[in-house]
């Protein structure tokens, strides 16, 4: 590991945001806390969730496999001017628009932010609980700069009412209506449609690049630390608060049943053994205690 800064009361000079600790990509924290600049598509985030470096940056930072988890009690320093504050409230940590928005644009076609903006107001719906900006950050910044993936994360969960059982269906709808009538080409209209149809069942074919990293983003949830995976838990539960108890309870065991008989959970990102492990570990648990 390079020698970086340890961390003091102020980031260095013209470092944009901190990182209060080095993790791996599940949230795992090791090695001493630093000061570490992020990429600029992550410029604007309060607290998000795992705010992984992107590869150009991890490359430039010299920092291999290392990533970057920025926390609510890190600084903003620079441009911005702001100390996040501490964000004790569960699963519900707060991503900022302006971040977000600067993914988007270096995704889709020019001048479609009310598209976005459209998007986020579907994103931060008052039912939405795990489903929220936070995971949306999330998937975008282990995604990386893949445009047709990162569109694919915009609207993978734009449309989520859990009372409905066609949520990836409906997404996929929203994307094809909305992608051309912003000037988006049909081939990535097509694509992106097709990859959030893959996240109905998160088994992507052989040689499905795309495909693979997209479902490795989105659940990369349920590899984290068993204290993160009962909070995401926690939040899945609220967001299905109308179902009773023991009728949630077997549609749960369902789904960890899919997810549990699976072949990988994980395709391509590298830490993919160390995550199948510890996910695998996070729903048996959970499996075993719904019975």
């Amino acid at each position: 590991m390079p020698s970086l800064p340890r961390l003091a009361d102020d980031p260095p000079r013209g470092c944009h945001y901190a990182a209060r600790f080095l993790t791996d990509g599940a949230g795992q924290e090791f090695g001493e806390a630093v000061w570490i600049e992020v990429a600029p598509m992550l410029r604007g985030v309060n607290g998000t969730v795992l705010a992984d470096v992107p590869r150009t940056i991890r490359r430039e930072q010299g920092l291999g496999k290392v990533r970057a988890c920025l926390v609510g009690d890190s600084r903003v320093s620079g441009r911005d001017g702001v100390e996040q504050q501490a964000l004790r409230d569960g699963y519900g940590h707060r991503v900022d628009d302006a971040a977000l928005l600067h993914c988007w644009r270096a995704a889709a076609p020019p001048g479609s932010d009310a598209l976005a903006r459209e998007l986020l107001d579907r994103w931060r719906e008052p039912h939405r609980h795990y489903h929220t900006l936070a995971h949306l950050a999330a998937m975008l910044a282990i995604v990386g700069q893949w445009p047709v993936v990162e569109l694919a994360v915009w609207f993978h969960d734009a449309v989520y009412d859990p009372r409905a059982t066609d949520n990836e269906e409906a997404s996929a709808e929203l994307a094809e209506r909305s992608l051309p009538a912003v000037g988006a080409a049909p081939a990535t209209v097509a694509e992106v449609a097709r990859l959030v149809r893959l996240t109905a069942t998160h088994d992507s074919a052989p040689g499905d690049g795309a495909g693979a990293l997209l479902c490795d983003a989105d659940l990369s949830i349920l590899a984290a630390d068993p204290a993160r995976y009962d909070a995401y838990a926690a939040a899945v539960r609220r967001e299905y608060g109308h179902v009773p108890d023991e009728v949630f309870r077997i549609g749960r065991a369902e789904v960890l049943r899919h997810l549990l008989g699976l072949p990988v959970l994980y395709r391509v990102v590298p830490e993919r053994a160390q995550w199948e492990v510890r996910a695998r570990a996070n729903l048996t648990r959970e499996l075993s205690a719904l019975a």
